[in-house]
């Protein structure tokens, strides 16, 4: 019997094998592609721009602005710019809401006043125009003193530790009438603030 080299498939015979320099690269086996093959093989759409995907993405950006915007009405931390954020901040929208404030009357008194201006008989003119000299002096008596009070509770509460701004905050918050609040009050008229 006659001795063959016996190899794998993996293997080649010996007398096969060539030396090769060690920068030789074998051949890919398929032409290299064109630049434009190479370019729309690369080209995929950034989004699906079906309609059903368009609406789809149209409806839950609305979701999410109609959540985040209840969040923000009901007061959640989460939801709330940084103006409003924080327990001082809510701290002063509750002692605010949790009593009638002469501050709000002032949008709903400035109608009649309005109209009054523009009514061409000039006593009411002149009467109309006290009444709002009046009541803008109120409000900005009032807004003052309760910016005040509410910076010296801030500081018999919180000490060193309070935050800027609170007095500013609680007069633009009493300025607005109740029901147009933002974020909505959270506590009843008359109720006792902590």
């Amino acid at each position: 019997m006659s001795k063959r080299p016996t190899t794998t498939p993996d293997e080649t015979p010996a007398e096969e094998t060539v030396k090769r320099p060690a920068s030789y690269t074998p051949k890919k086996g398929r032409p290299t592609p064109t630049r434009a093959e190479q370019e729309a093989a690369r080209k995929r759409p950034l989004a699906d721009n079906s309609k059903e995907a368009k609406q789809r993405r149209k409806e839950e950006m609305r979701e999410a602005r109609m959540a985040a915007n209840a969040g923000y009405q009901r007061g959640d931390e989460k939801y709330l710019p940084p103006r409003d954020k924080g327990p001082q901040r809510r701290w002063v929208r509750d002692f605010v809401d949790s009593k009638r404030r002469v501050e709000a009357t002032m949008m709903y008194a400035a109608i009649p006043v309005l109209i009054g201006t523009y009514t061409g008989i000039p006593r009411v003119q002149e009467i109309s125009m006290l009444v709002f000299f009046a009541l803008a002096a109120a409000t900005i008596l009032s807004a003052i003193l309760l910016s005040n009070r509410v910076k010296k509770l801030a500081r018999a509460k919180w000490g060193d530790e309070t935050q800027k701004g609170l007095g500013l905050y609680a007069a633009l918050r009493a300025i607005q009438p109740r029901r147009l609040r933002a974020p909505r009050p959270q506590i009843a008229i008359g109720a006792e603030v902590q």
